[in-house]
C-alpha cells in the first residue's frame, strides 16, 4: 500500500488503448498524475499507441510494466518471464529513454519463482488495496465508486495511503469513472500521486 498518509495512487492497467488519449486530457484538466501499467499487446498494441505513451510520460505520469502480453506469471517458465519483461522494457526504453522499475503482475498472480526473479532483477512489485472491479461492471460506475467510498470514507482513512486499480481500456472508466474518483478523492482531502511518489522510489532508470 501507499506509504504516504492521506495520499492515493490511481492506477490504470491493460492499456494503452483508444480511450487513453482522452483520459490524459481529463488528467491534465484535473492537474493530477497517475500511473499506467502498460502492456505491449493486449486489447491494443503499444506500437499503435506509442505516441500516447510518450505523451503520458512527458506529462509527468508514471509508466510501469504489466508484461508484454498480459500473461499469468505463475504459469510461465523463467525464460518466458524474462522475455515478457524485457520485450516491454526494451521498447519503453526506446521510445521514452528509460525503463520502468515498477511492475504489476497480470491478475496479481505470481509464484515464488517468478517473484524471486522479478525482485532479483530490481523490480518493485505493485499490488493494490482499492479494487474497483470496473471490468466486471463496466456500465455501472457507481459500483466502482463504492470501492473508493469504503476505503476513503472510513474513520481514520486519511492516516493511510492507498493504491487503486482500474482499466483505461474501458470507455466508461476513461470518461466517467476517472473524473468521478478524482473528484471524490480530492473532496475527501486526499492527494493524488503516482505509485513511485507514494512509495518514495524513483519510477524508472
Amino acid at each position: 500500500s501507499c506509504r504516504m498518509d492521506n495520499s492515493i495512487a490511481i492506477t490504470f492497467d491493460d492499456g494503452p488503448f483508444v480511450f487513453t488519449s482522452d483520459l490524459l486530457d481529463t488528467l491534465d484538466r484535473e492537474n493530477v498524475k497517475v500511473t499506467f501499467f502498460v502492456n505491449g499487446q493486449n486489447v491494443g498494441n503499444i506500437y499503435s499507441y506509442s505516441g500516447i505513451v510518450k505523451r503520458a510520460y512527458r506529462s509527468g505520469h508514471q509508466i510501469a510494466s504489466h508484461t508484454w502480453g498480459h500473461v499469468d506469471l505463475a504459469t510461465v517458465s523463467l525464460y518466458d518471464l524474462s522475455s515478457q519483461m524485457n520485450r516491454l522494457d526494451n521498447y519503453l526504453k526506446r521510445i521514452l529513454g528509460v525503463r520502468p522499475v515498477f511492475m504489476r503482475p497480470p491478475y496479481g498472480s505470481l509464484n515464488w519463482q517468478s517473484q524471486n526473479w522479478l525482485v532479483n532483477q530490481g523490480y518493485t512489485i505493485v499490488a493494490w488495496n482499492i479494487d474497483t472491479n470496473d471490468w466486471r461492471h463496466p456500465n455501472d460506475i457507481d459500483m466502482s465508486l463504492d470501492a473508493y467510498r469504503r476505503a476513503l470514507g472510513g474513520t481514520g482513512a486519511r492516516d493511510h495511503g492507498f493504491i487503486a486499480l482500474e482499466h483505461d481500456t474501458l470507455g466508461t472508466t476513461a470518461y466517467k469513472l476517472a473524473p468521478a474518483v478524482i473528484k471524490y478523492a480530492k473532496n475527501q482531502g486526499f492527494k493524488v500521486v503516482t505509485v513511485g511518489t507514494c512509495l518514495g522510489q524513483s519510477p524508472s532508470q
